[in-house]
C-alpha cells in the first residue's frame, strides 16, 4: 500500500477498539450507531472470508470522502469525521 499505509485494515475486533476509543473522545451513542451503519457491511459481509472482513484503506479513505461531502446525510460534522478518520488510522 505504499508508504502512506500499511499493507494492514481494521479488523472487526479493531474497530470495537475504534469504538471504544471515539466514545471516550466524547462521541454519542447515536453517532456511534451511524459509524457501525456506514462500516456494517465491511465488518459483516458473508461474502467476504473472515480473514478479509475489515475496512481497507483505500475503503476507509473513500469513506472519509463521502462523509465530507455529504454531511446532510448522516450525523457527523467536519471534527466528527476527522477524529473517526485519524482514530482509524491508527488501527491500520
Amino acid at each position: 500500500m505504499g508508504f502512506l499505509f500499511p499493507s494492514h485494515q481494521v479488523t472487526p475486533e479493531e474497530y470495537k477498539k475504534v469504538r471504544s476509543e471515539l466514545s471516550q473522545q466524547g462521541m454519542s451513542t447515536r453517532k456511534l450507531d451511524e459509524l457501525d451503519k456506514l462500516y456494517r457491511g465491511d465488518m459483516d459481509s458473508s461474502s467476504r472470508a473472515s480473514s478479509d472482513r475489515g475496512i481497507q484503506p483505500q475503503e476507509l479513505e473513500d469513506s472519509i470522502k463521502w462523509l465530507h461531502e455529504n454531511k446532510s446525510k448522516h450525523l457527523f460534522d467536519s471534527r466528527d469525521i476527522d477524529m473517526i478518520h485519524e482514530t482509524m488510522k491508527k488501527r491500520l
